[in-house]
């Protein structure tokens, strides 16, 4: 097994030749498909599993203490349980810290741990309640799953059709492209589906709404956690920007994993699944994750992009580990 030195090193030799860009494309080949094979949590696919046993165990005992209290949903997600405060508490601190200018920078610290811990959590939950409601919501529209796989996509979309037949003059371009939004309006028109009983479209549409809070509270961490990087990984930072570095750190699940993950993975990180609506799929971006969206990347020409993502990812590879 390869230990951390050597995957340092290989980070920091850049292919001499063809057979070494080839082989390194092959590597980056297998760590696609094994992302294309998980099923997304959110707009990403993880890396690997935030929690630990001991979090999932946690979790569980909090589950089993507000499972008499809330709403159907709360039940599931417990991070937006009245009884659990978790979440609450959390997004409190960051505002105190947000107005302190003399943070102490330990403090500062955990609480970024602990925002990349919870950003684990609420990623979990989304996932608990976009299975929740596309069960629910299958009766009405069993394709949409296909048709928007992200759950906050899949949210808003069930919350603009709910129970209506002619989806026509609904605009969806908020949430999806137009040519999936065409696609929709077509499979709407010849679904089999049967529209919900009131108390059920209520779950849906209170399942929806706990996606998009649940959402907004991640883009609140995130927002924190992007105006301190500087201070944690000032080395990552300086090459793609705190917004990126904050988003790969959070996928990563902090950024120990991260410094110990190998350049090939790191550029696959937060790769979507395409929603090409049956439109033909060379126009998606191959083996680029977060890291195509990045100044460096947008400014690459198309022809040289698959050799400068590698090249981007091996340097991000050793500032994390810096």
């Amino acid at each position: 097994m390869a230990t951390l030195a050597d995957a340092f090193l290989a980070d920091f030799d850049e292919p001499d030749s063809e057979e070494e860009e080839e082989q390194q494309a092959q590597e980056q080949e297998g760590a696609q498909q094994t992302a294309d094979n998980e099923e997304p949590l959110l707009d990403v696919l993880d890396y690997k599993d935030i929690d630990t046993l001991d979090d999932e165990t946690k979790d569980d005992e909090q589950r089993n203490e507000t499972s008499n209290t809330g709403t159907l949903v709360e039940k599931i997600a417990t991070l937006l349980n009245q009884e659990d405060k978790r979440l609450s508490d959390h997004m409190e601190l960051i505002e105190k810290m947000n107005k302190q200018t003399d943070a102490d920078k330990a403090e500062e610290y955990d609480v970024i741990v602990k925002s990349n811990e919870l950003t684990g959590k609420i990623d979990q939950e989304m996932f608990s309640i976009h299975k929740y409601v596309r069960d629910l919501y299958a009766t009405k529209f069993p394709e949409l799953s296909d048709l928007v796989p992200h759950p906050y996509e899949y949210a808003q979309v069930v919350k603009a059709i709910g129970n209506k037949h002619d989806v026509s003059g609904i605009d969806l371009g908020e949430f999806v492209p137009q040519n999936v939004q065409l696609t929709i309006t077509v499979t709407a028109t010849t679904t089999a589906g049967k529209p919900l009983p009131p108390e059920v479209l209520k779950q849906v549409l209170e399942g929806c709404e706990a996606i998009i809070d649940l959402l907004n509270a991640k883009k609140g961490i995130y927002t924190y956690v992007e105006s301190r990087m500087n201070l944690i990984a000032p080395n990552l930072t300086a090459i793609i920007g705190p917004e990126i570095a904050a988003r790969i750190m959070g996928i990563a699940g902090g950024l120990k994993e991260l410094s110990e993950m190998p350049s090939c993975n790191m550029q696959v990180l937060g790769v979507k699944r395409n929603i090409l609506g049956g439109f033909a799929s060379t126009v998606a971006n191959m083996h680029q994750g977060l890291l195509g969206q990045t100044d460096i990347m947008l400014s690459t020409p198309s022809d040289l992009k698959q050799r400068a993502i590698r090249l981007l990812a091996a340097k991000c590879a050793l500032a994390a580990r810096i």
